[in-house]
């Protein structure tokens, strides 16, 4: 009864805010999901409807990017920065965030980490006050607000970001006069992005045409609506950038498969370590996509230490 009252208050959200076709096919989703049916065909229409929508809507900012000129002038530096984000700070991150960014601060390989809090980010990046004022009032939330940052943080300075969840076990390759970068596997799934890019790991030089193409959508939209379209809005606009501009659809085309076993370590946090494993996960994958949500477990049932427990053991003294 939960779940349908759910998805019934989601249905009415979306209709009021974006009208009766995306509604559907958003609810339809939802329901495809939950009870396994017909997922690939139902998310490949709810994301044709939703580009569809944006691309309408948006259409002056598109046509706008795409007049300029989509010159790559700029690439990544040694000393170009890793940007993460905590809002409030370091001393306000769960004990596994806090060893994530202490293995970036330890595997950066020279390149400068910075931490984006609630107390700085105004040093790096200039956003509209409309927008802003969304975040305190919480029309937008954090986490998404997290996505203007990033992309206004890579226009405006160049660099990588990494979310906070990043945990590494190797040096970062230097990506010196590489123009752009991100995670990509091979398709699989039902994800918008058909993993050929990653919002939670990308990175370039400054004012790329990707990220300049970003920070215009979300000013543009965050202006204009008062509610998330999709959780994965992002990946839309990036999906509608690849498709539109030759300049952003050459960066990510160049982009070999890399990390992939990205997930690895977060499918087995609460088993038991084993060294043989790890060798195994970090083998081809260097950046590994952990979760600090849900019950994490620093022992099995029988005592043994598991990944979890061997990561805060490495990096806390909260094991």
């Amino acid at each position: 009864m939960k779940s349908i009252t759910s998805l019934m208050s989601n249905f009415k959200n979306a209709q009021k805010d974006f009208g009766n076709k995306i509604a559907f096919w958003i609810s339809l989703n939802d329901i495809g999901r939950r009870f396994n049916f017909s997922k690939q065909y139902v998310a490949a229409k709810k994301h044709a409807i939703i580009k569809d929508y944006l691309r309408s809507k948006y259409a002056k900012i598109i046509q706008n990017i795409k007049s300029q000129q989509q010159v790559i002038d700029t690439k990544i530096e040694d000393t170009s920065p890793i940007w993460i984000c905590w809002w409030d700070g370091e001393e306000q991150m769960p004990a596994l965030t806090r060893a994530c960014y202490q293995s970036v601060c330890k595997y950066a390989n020279k390149q400068p980490v910075i931490l984006i809090t609630k107390y700085n980010y105004q040093e790096y990046v200039t956003i509209p006050a409309e927008i802003t004022e969304k975040v305190k009032s919480k029309l937008i939330t954090l986490t998404h607000f997290s996505d203007i940052l990033r992309m206004c943080l890579l226009y405006e300075n160049g660099g990588i970001w990494l979310d906070a969840t990043i945990y590494l076990t190797q040096d970062m390759p230097s990506y010196a006069q590489k123009n752009f970068t991100t995670i990509k596997h091979p398709p699989s799934g039902t994800f918008v992005s058909n993993c050929l890019w990653s919002g939670f790991c990308i990175g370039g030089g400054k004012h790329h045409p990707l990220f300049t193409f970003m920070r215009a959508m979300l000013f543009d939209y965050w202006k204009k609506e008062t509610s998330l379209i999709d959780y994965y809005l992002i990946d839309y606009l990036i999906s509608l950038a690849y498709e539109q501009l030759p300049s952003v659809n050459q960066s990510i085309q160049g982009v070999p498969h890399n990390n992939i076993q990205l997930y690895a370590l977060q499918q087995n946090l609460n088993n038991a370590f084993d060294n043989t494993l790890l060798d195994e996960y970090t083998s081809d994958t260097f950046i590994h996509k952990l979760r600090w949500k849900g019950q994490l477990s620093t022992k099995t049932e029988d005592g043994k230490p598991t990944f979890y427990g061997h990561i805060l053991s490495r990096y806390t003294d909260q094991n």
